[in-house]
């Protein structure tokens, strides 16, 4: 095999390896900004939760203390009526006053908690996109196809030897046929011996 159809083989098997090598970095590249991305959402939702709970519990305890309120407010109204010897449908509407006041602004804090919980999921939706987006910025390796770096080597091989070499695969005679417009199967038949015709006096 002459040096340069060695030198195209060299140069395909190279370039083969390097595309295979290049796939393999890029995929760890990948694999590490999928992990950061997953990680860094996981902490952000987390974080997310955290809050949401703490909302929670700090509405359970306004809920509890406008409980308090409302009851120690209804004990003193009904201790000073009953001190003052008052009583009947007003003192009784004053009482249900109390307990309707309790009942708003337990209603008041349940909407401003479930406005407060709805935007702690837009927050989560919004951080499982940004994850998405990141993994998906960078491309995955891309592995070279072993059958097709065969054949271009192949080729490239084959071509390198018509021009350069001593033509091991004798293939320069056929193309030249095939340049001249000719081929094996002409040249063979130009070669077949021929026949005289009969002449009729």
């Amino acid at each position: 095999m002459d040096p340069m159809t060695a030198l195209s083989i060299a140069k395909g098997a190279a370039s083969f390896i390097e595309a295979r090598n290049k796939a393999n970095r890029d995929e760890a590249l990948y694999q590490q900004n999928r992990i950061a991305a997953t990680q860094s959402r996981d902490l952000q939702i987390q974080q997310l939760n955290a809050r949401a709970i703490q909302e929670a519990e700090a509405a359970s305890q306004q809920k509890f203390e406008q409980s308090i309120r409302a009851l120690e407010l209804r004990e003193s109204r009904r201790t000073i009526s009953g001190e003052a010897g008052l009583g009947g449908q007003t003192e009784a509407l004053k009482i249900a006053n109390v307990t309707a006041k309790q009942l708003r602004q337990e209603s008041a804090i349940n909407q401003q908690l479930k406005g407060t919980l709805a935007q702690i999921d837009l927050n989560k939706a919004g951080v499982n996109a940004q994850a998405l987006q990141r993994i998906n910025s960078m491309q995955r390796g891309v592995q070279p196809d072993l059958l097709m770096s065969g054949i271009s080597i192949a080729s490239s091989a084959i071509a390198s030897d018509m021009k350069y070499g001593s033509d091991v695969f004798g293939l320069s005679e056929k193309a030249k046929a095939m340049a001249n417009g000719t081929d094996l199967l002409s040249t063979n038949t130009a070669n077949m011996p021929t026949v005289d015709k009969f002449v009729i006096n």
